[in-house]
């Protein structure tokens, strides 16, 4: 497991940095702690990616409460 307590600036080198979860055909699990002024830079990771992040439910639910 990767976790991610910054988003990178450069949004190519988040897959560098997740590519860390599975070696050799392993799978894993990357987290990435976003902060609301971080928010630009991870919209950039989806949109040079062309990929869609979801939020952990987890996070979401205690977000609600």
């Amino acid at each position: 497991m990767v976790i991610n307590f910054d988003v990178p600036v450069d949004p190519k080198s988040y897959i560098h940095r997740i590519g860390r979860t599975g070696r050799a055909g392993a799978s894993g699990k990357a987290i990435m702690l976003v902060s609301p002024l971080e928010i630009p830079l991870f919209k950039d990771i989806e949109k040079v990616h062309r990929i869609k992040i979801l939020p952990s439910e987890h996070f979401v639910q205690q977000d609600r409460e």
